[in-house]
């Protein structure tokens, strides 16, 4: 005999970060209820953000795994530091505090209960033939089963290829870095090191590209490049090799459905930014879905999440960079991160938050602008990676044209307006 429909306001796909976020302020009001393919807090995951906004979310300190003042960033001999009060968070106890919270506030988590299927019902939806809602969220990841439905909403991916490990680091600083382009990792577009307690650390390694790479034997090759570093990690857990898609969406919604975190690639996998974007964003989002509730708007063209001038730029600038990545060089990135220490610490860290507004692009653009070391790594780029960099820039407000951007650029590179418009 068939269970029985439940019905819910909200059921969400996925007992993640975003997933969990999510509930724990949509519980309040609403009829929740999370699917979760494992038990919460089954993850291998780092978690970084910054102390004044998991004080301002109203946290506690006791998830809190690390304390560190600054980032670095290295291209061969090149390096850029920007200082924030940053935190790595005890990923396990926090997944495990927000089910404490969506308990105590009513919700319900079913655990072990892989999100299989949908289909529509009674101006409903209906998920795995079981539970019934007005409204599904996917915060299932990188691998969305809707997104895998309806590839019709991708408009562009690229994948981040990526290896790495937990270690024990007896010689690692207290600090977090990205080192890009090092000669001792060839292919490899970076590598970076989140020492997420003073004993440990998580190791990660990518790749840019448009299709899915391996692994075989670079493994040897990474040993000797930490060792080159002065970092002889004694490794506890290897992580499982992975090729992540990160998709542009041309929308976050479908009829009763919403894309929220890595399903919707709010930031690119493995940025930093996604946990972030979640913390960010979450109650916002939230209290957008209670107002479609109450107003009863689950068709897609109805379901609007006003624009964010911030997450734009983020996509755009990841975007940026796995375009310099896959086609640039050594000397290239070496000139943009020389261009890049003109760039003042407080816009910096507006980048790294994501909290940058347009005025504050455009005011950091045309600075730049005026920067030789800007204009000598624009000087550096191919005629077609730098016309996909100025169309990307022109986006990031009307300010920018492209004809505008022709004339600051053709004085010092061979490119013509029909590069440009073509």
């Amino acid at each position: 005999m068939p269970e029985p429909i439940k019905n819910y306001d909200v059921v969400i796909a996925g007992g993640g970060p975003s997933g969990l976020l999510l509930a724990s302020e949509l519980s309040k009001s609403r009829k929740v209820l999370v699917l979760e393919k494992n038990q919460v807090g089954v993850t291998n995951k780092s978690w970084l953000t910054y102390k004044d906004r998991w004080k301002r979310l109203g946290f506690p300190d006791t998830l809190i795994l690390n304390e560190f003042k600054e980032w670095k960033f290295q291209i061969q001999e090149c390096f850029l530091t920007i200082e924030d009060n940053y935190i790595c968070i005890d990923e396990k106890k926090f997944l495990l505090y927000l089910k404490s919270l969506i308990i105590e506030n009513g919700g319900e988590i079913l655990e072990d209960t892989l999100f299989s299927n949908y289909s529509y019902q009674n101006d409903r939806i209906l998920i795995n033939r079981t539970y019934q809602a007005k409204f599904l969220i996917d915060c299932c990841g990188v691998n969305s089963p809707i997104i895998a439905k309806n590839p019709s909403l991708i408009k562009e991916s690229l994948y981040i290829n990526c290896y790495g490990y937990i270690g024990e680091f007896e010689t690692l600083e207290n600090n977090n870095y990205y080192t890009m382009y090092d000669e001792g990792f060839p292919k490899i577009s970076c590598f970076g090191v989140t020492k997420v307690s003073p004993f440990e650390a998580f190791v990660l390694f990518l790749t840019y590209d448009n299709q899915p790479s391996n692994w075989v034997g670079y493994e040897e090759r990474i040993q000797a490049g930490l060792l080159r570093h002065g970092v002889a990690p004694h490794i506890r857990s290897k992580e499982k090799i992975a090729n992540y898609p990160t998709h542009e969406l041309k929308h976050y919604t479908l009829d009763h459905i919403l894309l929220f975190g890595d399903s919707a690639s709010m930031s690119p996998a493995f940025s930093g930014m996604g946990f972030n974007e979640c913390l960010r964003r979450y109650k916002f989002v939230a209290k957008t879905i209670d107002e479609w509730l109450d107003l009863g708007k689950f068709r897609r063209k109805d379901l609007k999440i006003p624009k964010d001038y911030a997450r734009t730029f983020n996509k755009l600038l990841f975007e940026m960079f796995g375009i310099l990545v896959i086609h640039a060089n050594i000397k290239i990135m070496e000139h943009l991160m020389n261009a890049t220490k003109y760039i003042d610490q407080k816009h910096l860290r507006l980048i790294m938050r994501n909290e940058v507004s347009e005025k504050e692009v455009v005011d950091m653009l045309k600075g730049l602008f005026k920067e030789f070391a800007f204009l000598e790594f624009l000087k550096s780029l191919d005629v077609v990676t730098l016309v996909k960099i100025l169309r990307l820039i022109s986006k990031l407000s009307k300010t920018f044209t492209l004809k505008m951007l022709y004339n600051a650029v053709h004085p010092h590179h061979k490119i013509t307006l029909h590069d440009i418009y073509k």
